[in-house]
């Protein structure tokens, strides 16, 4: 898949957000034939956000035929529940675990 541009004054930051990723277990190095290009959005205290764009792997992935529960099934699903979790994504979707298929 084409990459985008990356702009040369980000190029630095982007290795280093690279790396960071790598070594907290974020993402890890792949051997599959697709990749995701990338984009780089500066942030409004100087930091950059990297921006994956999945279209061309939304296209090949199989999804799964079950479809999701309505808001009414889930609350249906609580009734009478005592206890409740909140799921706190700080960092967006690096919290949820994938299958490595």
């Amino acid at each position: 898949m084409k990459q985008y541009p990356l702009p040369v004054h980000a190029m630095d930051e982007v290795d280093k957000e690279i790396n960071f990723m790598l070594e907290s277990g974020i993402i890890s190095k792949s051997t599959s034939p697709y990749a995701s290009p990338i984009s780089v959005v500066m942030k409004t205290d100087g930091a950059i956000r990297l921006c994956l764009d999945f279209r061309k792997l939304n296209k090949i992935t199989i999804f799964d035929a079950e479809p999701i529960p309505t808001l009414d099934e889930l609350l249906g699903k609580m009734k009478g529940a005592k206890f409740f979790t909140k799921c706190d994504l700080t960092k967006g979707y690096w919290q949820i675990p994938m299958y490595e298929d």
